[in-house]
This record gives structure tokens, C-alpha cells and sequence, in this order.
């Protein structure tokens, strides 16, 4: 069994509808905020670039002090996540081909202090 690679990006996943409503420079600069962080992971845990033979399952974790968001509202929030992501070629592409449908779990700021998610 292949190991996971995981990364840590100390930000929160915002929503769809809040994506929605940035100007584009600011989507940019969130963008990059992530890009920073997804390299410093790969460069700090020795994560190869990916090449276009590699697919991936993708899980992502939303700590929130209240995660209330929707499905659809969550998923919508993991799209600069994913453009970073590809950017930095920790995935290759975020097509279905390359990385199936990615996971998305909510989870209470209470409950991860407690460490009873893993």
C-alpha cells in the first residue's frame, strides 16, 4: 500500500457562495496564500511533484469552530484549494481522471481539540 501524503494548511475552507463574491485579485491572493503553504508541505515532508501518471484520493478536513455549511456549499469552497493544489503539482491535474471525487469532512473545533476525529 502506497504511503498518503498529507498536508496541513492552517486556513479555513470558506463557502461556495463566499467565493463567489470576491474580485478576482483577492481570489488570487487566497490562491497563492495556499500555493505558499502546499509548498512549504511538500518541500518540508520531501512530497515528490506528481506526474501524469499518478492519481490521487483527495480527503479534505474543515475545522470550524461551528461547521454548519452545506455539502454542496463546502465542496464549492475547495476549488482555489484544488487550483493551488495543481499549481504546485501536488496533484497532476483535478480532473475525475486524476483524483476521483475528493472527500470533505466538517468537523467541530470542540471535537478536534479533543483529538476524537482520528
Amino acid at each position: 500500500m502506497k504511503k498518503a501524503n498529507v498536508i496541513t494548511i492552517p486556513y479555513a475552507i470558506p463557502s461556495r457562495n463566499t467565493l463567489d463574491k470576491l474580485h478576482w485579485s483577492k481570489k488570487k491572493a487566497q490562491r497563492e496564500i495556499y500555493e505558499y503553504w502546499i509548498v512549504k508541505e511538500m518541500v518540508d515532508n520531501k512530497i515528490p511533484k506528481a506526474f501524469d501518471t499518478d492519481r490521487y484520493r483527495l480527503h479534505f478536513e474543515s475545522v470550524k469552530r461551528y461547521p454548519v455549511k452545506d455539502y454542496d456549499n463546502l465542496m464549492g469552497g475547495i476549488k482555489l484549494m484544488l487550483d493551488a493544489l495543481v499549481r504546485q503539482r501536488f496533484v497532476f491535474d483535478d480532473t475525475m481522471k486524476y483524483i476521483g471525487t475528493p472527500s470533505i469532512k466538517q468537523i467541530s473545533l470542540t471535537e478536534f481539540r479533543r483529538g476524537g476525529v482520528y
